[in-house]
């Protein structure tokens, strides 16, 4: 089958990018800033749109979006998992304002490819009851409280409504949204991580759009973490690709963002740490 790159959509801004600079006489955009960098040997591109002229290019919101390639952990450089949680942490936690959070793991448990969300949280340090409980042995945590609010025909309620409800109950300075998205290049799938301020769509990887997560409807910031999973091959049948061993890539891309979220929150500690206080 071929596949017309040219018409598949993208949740990844730095795909967006790429493609309106090609067609830009000058390869530049108006109202988009663009540089790359790298942090724990890892490649990062930090994306801006600063105006409505950019968000026009490139049909994304007015915002910051971060891109982690995720090469050096699937070649299995040296300490490739400790590095990719440092540089998850270190890139995420520049995104986060202070206070507690509320860490929201969107998707479906049973649809592999779209089970990112869920994955992450399971391995995300929840801290808000300890807090609670035990309020001077855990005071120089941060408060995390996190919640899967799982999809329309398993709960008859919104993904939306159910983060609202729990953003009025745990009050948290800013909500952590995670979801899988739709890549347009094959070679990005389960091999990049975009962060945003920008809030994010449920369901937008596997075609199934719902209400938006962003400031404007939890009245808090969203800041967006997402691995591209599937490939929209053909929208009007329905057909996705995606990657042949995407049961072992979510479990191990969970580890991973579960870990980096844990550590941009509480920055005292290391992975290890985390893998204890799991335990």
């Amino acid at each position: 089958m071929t596949i017309d790159m040219s018409t598949t959509r993208t949740d990844l801004a730095l795909e967006s990018v790429q493609a309106a600079c090609s067609g830009a006489e000058t390869g530049t955009i108006s109202g988009v800033r663009s540089r790359e960098r790298t942090r724990e040997g890892y490649v990062v591109t930090d994306i801006r749109v600063e105006d409505e002229d950019g968000a026009q290019a490139l049909g994304k919101p007015v915002g910051r979006y971060v891109t982690v390639d995720l090469g050096p952990y699937f070649r299995r450089e040296a300490d490739y998992f400790d590095r990719g949680v440092r540089c998850l942490a270190g890139e995420l936690a520049a995104l986060l304002p202070e206070g507690p959070v509320l860490a929201a793991g969107l998707g479906n448990r049973a649809m592999t490819c779209d089970a990112v969300g869920p994955a992450s949280i399971d391995n995300l340090l929840v801290t808000r009851h300890m807090i609670r409980a035990m309020p001077r042995q855990f005071a120089d945590f941060r408060p995390v409280a996190a919640v899967c609010p799982g999809v329309l025909a398993r709960t008859g309620l919104e993904a939306l409504e159910l983060v609202r409800g729990a953003v009025e109950r745990v009050h948290p300075a800013a909500v952590i949204a995670v979801d899988a998205l739709a890549a347009r290049d094959s070679a990005r799938l389960c091999a990049t991580v975009q962060l945003s301020d920008t809030g994010l769509v449920p369901g937008s990887g596997v075609g199934n759009r719902r209400s938006a997560l962003d400031q404007g409807t939890l009245g808090v910031p969203v800041l967006a973490v997402g691995i591209p999973t599937v490939v929209d091959v053909d929208p009007e049948a329905g057909l996705f690709l995606t990657p042949r061993d995407i049961d072992q890539r979510i479990r191990e891309l969970g580890r991973l963002l579960g870990y980096g979220i844990t550590l941009a929150l509480q920055p005292s500690l290391t992975a290890a740490d985390v893998t204890a206080l799991l335990g």
